[in-house]
């Protein structure tokens, strides 16, 4: 089942939901773009960062660069003047350091006999030369306690990258940074660059002079910075080995082997470009905590060379997002709150404005669903829509009150129709049962006239039958008197009078032949009559099924007038339709059997006429025979012949008579057949008024 809530609590639930729904999507709307913009806040710090540290780098660079070129341009000088005591520029150099204390070293080498001309004069003449005698000093002071000393330039013909610090200025003549690199200097291991400038005299370059800065000085400055609160910056040159970073033993080496990550970054640290990337989870890192990194790489150009470092901004994500992800916990608690003020706020209101006044209108509809039309409608002055919803149901109350009246009277109408149908259909079957009785009555009268006939018709054949038979014994004995005539024909002149006698028994046979033959004519023609009669009565029974049929059809159609009420009449209707369509069927064979027997009782009559002419003819035969008595003896032939002829005659009167016996039976089984035909007739004239007595019932209940 599902769960039953009041409108209020649907409609604080569906504001809810729409609140949440709302308050999710702004939530997610500020919360991307606030963590787009704290996103792009927290970078553009870090490239904030990573530019003022290139400065500052730059700075320090360029200062040392400005030294290295005051210095080469007073060395050009003092050659152009002709100043080549080497112990001025010794004491040049030595001011130099003392002047900056930020240097850790301050150098110049010439050329061989570049400077005086006199290398091989200050062969092992001191520390600021090698052997060669050339001028190779180099002040330096790496804080320790040593303090500033004087040594001479080591690895300057160096092929490797010791050597680049006075191979590349000399021989482009143009300023140069070096990569940062480990020196072991008289003992002590330093890290330094050098920043070298070349010494021309007259567009020649004859020499290098430069300077010497502690590249742990720059991660001494950037160690405490923490970028964002967890992040880290670092300086890597331009040939991408590490200048500043935490871990001191990998200063001076590739980014790659600490930092493998690093390696796309190369390109545009080695072109002075600025550049972005991000890593993921440098847990293999020791210099950077597991997390997810964005690096930040910022150039530093040096000089006036073609050459620049690069300043690494090193951010978390975690930082950079914190804001963002502060921002949408308080967008969310805010949120939560508000939902929950706005909540609390939509359940009072719905209660007071919705809750209240419906449970008012729930309360008077269930009062008219009982069928109370007197219940008081509140709140039907409202203009809201409680207001409306108050005066439709007010309006639907007096409305159900007009229906409850009028549903009385369409009862009370609907009763009195009901009564007047049950007086239509009782009138209707009075008139239906009068008439179909009417009818009935004939065709049972037909049928007992036709049974009657029937039985007649047999009675007749049956006599007919039996005068074939008397008259078939007497053709029979004719036959044998005929024998006897001719067998006495040799004795005829002896026996004239036995002759007579029996010429005179077989006339009186012919006669009573004739007068049986004349009644059975007349008989057969009883029963052609009864033929006819019953052919009337069957015309009779058609029409009267063809009434019944008639009427059974306008039964139908009234039945289908009545609608539901008449569709028992419809049944029997079309029962009573179809006995009349049996009795048709039934009266069509009757028809048939009836013009049968006409057929034959045709035949019976001149079969029977032909007999009473052949018995005519042995009438006729006999009185000759009487006439002629007395010529006997001088005719005997002639009597012979016609004994011959009478013979004949007596046996086609046999076979004619034969013939009608048959006939007769043939009558006989047709009458059978009337009379059986008449007994279904008259079961299905039962059957029929059974069912019209069911139908009048069905109707008149």
């Amino acid at each position: 089942m599902g769960l039953k809530l009041s409108v209020s609590a649907k409609l604080v639930l569906a504001s809810a939901f729409v609140l949440v729904v709302g308050l999710l999507i702004g939530g997610v709307v500020m919360g991307t773009t606030a963590q787009s913009e704290t996103e792009d806040l927290a970078l553009s710090e870090g490239r904030a960062l990573g530019q003022a540290i290139a400065r500052d780098i730059q700075a320090d660079l360029e200062e040392g660069l400005v030294i290295a070129r005051e210095l080469s341009k007073t060395f050009a000088t003092l050659k152009a003047q002709g100043v080549t005591d080497r112990a001025v520029f010794d004491a040049i150099l030595e001011e130099t350091m003392k002047s900056n204390p930020a240097l850790a070293g301050a150098w110049a080498g010439y050329e061989p006999d570049a400077l005086d001309g006199r290398d091989e004069a200050f062969v092992g003449g001191g520390p600021q030369t090698d052997d060669s005698g050339r001028y190779l000093s180099y002040w330096y002071d790496f804080g320790d306690a040593a303090g500033l000393t004087l040594y001479h330039l080591e690895s300057m013909e160096s092929a490797g990258d010791q050597g680049k610090y006075y191979q590349v200025p000399l021989t482009t003549g143009r300023e140069f940074v070096t990569e940062p690199t480990v020196w072991d200097i008289d003992g002590t291991i330093v890290f330094l660059t050098s920043l070298a400038v070349p010494i021309k005299d007259g567009g020649r370059t004859i020499g290098v002079v430069g300077v010497d800065l502690k590249l742990s000085d720059i991660w001494g400055a950037l160690a405490d910075t923490r970028p964002l609160g967890s992040g880290s910056v670092f300086v890597i040159s331009n040939a991408g080995q590490w200048v500043a970073m935490p871990d001191a033993d990998a200063r001076g080496k590739p980014v790659t082997e600490t930092l493998p990550a690093l390696r796309s970054a190369l390109p545009a640290i080695t072109a002075g470009e600025a550049f972005e990337m991000a890593s993921e989870g440098l847990s293999d890192s020791p210099v950077l905590a597991h997390a997810d990194y964005t690096h930040l790489f910022t150039p530093i150009p040096l000089g006036e060379s073609d050459l620049s470092w690069s300043v690494m901004v090193n951010l978390q994500d975690a930082a950079i997002n914190a804001p963002a992800n502060r921002l949408a916990w308080i967008l969310a608690i805010t949120g939560a709150v508000l939902l929950v003020v706005l909540v609390a706020a939509l359940w009072l209101v719905g209660r007071r404005l919705i809750n209240r006044p419906m449970s008012g209108l729930v309360s008077a509809i269930a009062a008219i669903e009982k069928g109370d039309t007197t219940v008081a409608i509140s709140g039907q002055d409202r203009t809201d829509e409680v207001g409306a919803i108050s005066r439709a149901l007010d309006s639907f109350k007096a409305n159900l009150a007009r229906m409850r009246d009028m549903e009385q009277e369409r009862q009370r109408a609907e009763a009195e129709a009901s009564e007047e149908r049950r007086r239509n259909r009782l009138e209707m079957a009075d008139t239906f049962e009068a008439s179909v009785g009417e009818i009935m009555g004939g065709v049972a009268r037909a049928v007992e006239d036709m049974e009657a006939v029937a039985r007649t018709m047999s009675e007749r054949v049956q006599t007919v039958d039996e005068q074939a038979t008397s008259v078939a014994s007497a053709s029979e004995e004719a036959s044998t008197n005929v024998s006897t005539v001719a067998s006495a024909t040799e004795e005829l002149t002896s026996s004239i009078d036995e002759i007579g006698s029996q010429v005179q028994r077989a006339s009186t046979v012919a006669a009573e032949a004739v007068d049986q033959a004349t009644d059975a004519d007349r008989r057969v023609g009883s029963l052609a009559e009864a033929a006819d009669r019953i052919g009337q009565v069957v015309t009779l029974i058609t029409d009267i099924a063809n009434q019944t049929n008639l009427l059974a059809l306008n039964a139908t159609i009234e039945a289908a007038r009545a609608g539901d009420a008449g569709k028992g009449f419809a049944v029997v209707a079309n029962e009573v339709k179809t006995l009349a369509s049996q009795t048709a069927k039934a009266t069509e064979e009757i028809s048939g059997q009836i013009g049968a027997i006409q057929s034959e009782t045709q035949q019976t009559v001149g079969v029977i006429k032909a007999v009473s002419e052949t018995i005519g003819s042995i009438s006729s035969i006999a009185s000759a025979i009487a006439a002629a008595i007395e010529e006997q003896g001088a005719a005997t032939r002639e009597i012979a012949r016609n004994v011959q002829q009478a013979s004949e005659g007596t046996h086609h009167v046999s076979e004619t008579i034969a013939a009608v016996s048959a006939e007769t039976t043939n009558n006989r089984r047709s009458a059978e057949d009337v009379q059986a035909a008449a007994h279904a007739l008259s079961e299905r004239s039962g059957a029929l008024q059974d069912q019209i007595r069911s139908f009048l019932a069905t109707v008149r209940a």
